[in-house]
């Protein structure tokens, strides 16, 4: 298979609804940041180096809703994003990112959010499926073992990753995705090397 959504990728600092015309996408916060006044928040993603999405204000009033306001807790959660084509911005149809499903719920959640200056609709967001992650492959990226892994686990009173469901070990992938990885799987290295 020849992928050739890298050749259509929009030329900018930021996730765009473009970015998204192929389908829906997954992704995993990695940081939280402070923005600018007219884009508060970036989420930065696990995969997409240097190109944050910026959410708008009535995505980010469904974040806070599900997950709460302290946005340093958001690292590791999972959004699924996709293209609404009947965004409007200035009075003209320009599409937007919008988020159909979250993680760290467990039921779906309706919430009656702004689609205009004094309009506003119900907006369903749905619990976000766990993720099929083949755990050995992750572990093969990164060069740690499963072995490797576990010792850690257990230096630190964790549960062994061998003995993770599938749930468990999408959140292992998760972190292992994350910057915040970075120091403790060198350091597993070293220790092993």
């Amino acid at each position: 298979m020849m992928d050739l959504r890298d050749t259509i990728q929009p030329k900018s600092d930021q996730l765009n609804a473009e970015d998204l015309v192929s389908g829906p996408m997954d992704v995993t916060i990695t940081e939280v940041r402070r923005g600018n006044p007219e884009q508060p928040v970036e989420l930065h993603l696990a995969g997409i180096q240097g190109r944050p999405f910026k959410p708008c204000k009535s995505v980010r009033r469904l974040l806070v809703a599900c997950w709460g306001h302290d946005g340093s807790q958001w690292a590791g959660r999972s959004l699924r994003l996709y293209c609404d084509d009947s965004v409007e911005w200035g009075g003209k149809r320009v599409g937007g990112i919008r988020v159909s499903h979250v993680s760290h719920i467990n039921k779906p959640r309706t919430l009656l959010l702004s689609v205009k200056r004094g309009k506003r609709r119900p907006v369903t967001v749905q619990p976000m499926p766990a993720p099929e992650v083949d755990l050995l492959e992750v572990l093969a990226r990164r060069e740690v073992s499963m072995a490797q892994l576990d010792e850690w686990a257990q230096s630190k009173g964790k549960p062994l990753v061998s003995g993770l469901d599938a749930a468990g070990q999408a959140k292992v992938a998760a972190w292992l995705a994350s910057p915040a990885a970075d120091a403790s799987v060198e350091q597993m290295q070293a220790s092993a090397g």
